[in-house]
């Protein structure tokens, strides 16, 4: 069995491919022609591609789409970590796929209900087969403590206030926007797009964490980003942007990057 796994996903994703037991097979990340490639190059019995959706130290969205096709085009199973885009990408929040139009594809993806749902646990939506088999095969679920009621309980509540109150989203989405545009305007090296994740690239390590002090000292509570979390000489100061944060929080952070330009270019 062979797994195709984007380079930048995450390390709980790398855990589960090294555990399956399964060849892996690294591609560069976004890069399709690589991994297209690679799959031509590998044979197995099973084929399956692994991808966060919304990358959460970059913040960038992979296209699912094209990986639909290329996943159907040569018979490989299609799986996809929406723990950062749960609650927040498509018409209702459902997540990458509502967010690219793909119906009636057999694409497995999984959400957490830690990040936009704030609850906590996971669920798994995949066909009735694979259902059956990881319930009776999955070590990591048959070999531990049953979920508290009270965690799917809050799930569906979140679920269905992530439906009703679209203007989380709306608002979400415009403030990242807004926030995005400020950052490449102070000439900051961010991301190409706009996302709820906003990456500050800083690059040094030792800097980064001198930063992320600084302006912890000054009210702004964000984590130094460094290896093995991201490539070397990659550090960052990554931001979260919520629907609770107002333009007039960003603007206040704006400021105060702006001051302490010198310490970040």
């Amino acid at each position: 069995d062979i797994i195709f796994s984007d380079e930048l996903n995450h390390a709980s994703i790398i855990d589960g491919c090294r555990l399956s037991r399964a060849k892996i097979c690294v591609y560069k990340h976004g890069d399709f022609d690589d991994l297209v490639k690679k799959i031509k190059n590998e044979r197995g019995r099973k084929r399956l591609i692994v991808t966060d959706s919304v990358f959460s130290m970059d913040g960038d969205v992979a296209d699912i789409k094209e990986l639909v096709s290329i996943a159907e085009k040569n018979d490989c199973a299609l799986l996809i970590d929406d723990a950062h885009a749960t609650g927040i990408l498509g018409k209702n929040g459902s997540g990458s796929l509502e967010h690219f139009g793909i119906k009636g594809k057999d694409v497995m993806v999984l959400a957490t209900g830690g990040k936009a749902l704030g609850v906590s646990g996971a669920f798994f939506c995949c066909s009735g087969l694979v259902r059956n088999y990881l319930i009776n095969k999955c070590r990591g679920f048959i070999y531990s403590t049953g979920t508290l009621p009270s965690i799917p309980a809050g799930l569906i509540t979140s679920i269905n206030i992530v439906k009703k109150e679209v203007w989380r989203r709306k608002k979400l989405k415009e403030l990242s926007e807004y926030f995005w545009k400020k950052l490449r305007e102070l000439g900051l090296n961010t991301s190409n797009a706009p996302s709820h994740i906003l990456p500050l690239i800083i690059g040094d390590a030792k800097k980064t964490i001198e930063i992320s002090k600084k302006l912890y000292e000054q009210g702004i509570f964000v984590r130094a980003i460094r290896p093995p979390t991201v490539p070397e000489n990659s550090s960052r100061i990554r931001f979260c942007v919520t629907a609770e944060h107002s333009y007039e929080d960003i603007e206040w952070v704006i400021n105060i990057l702006r001051k302490n330009l010198n310490n970040i270019l």
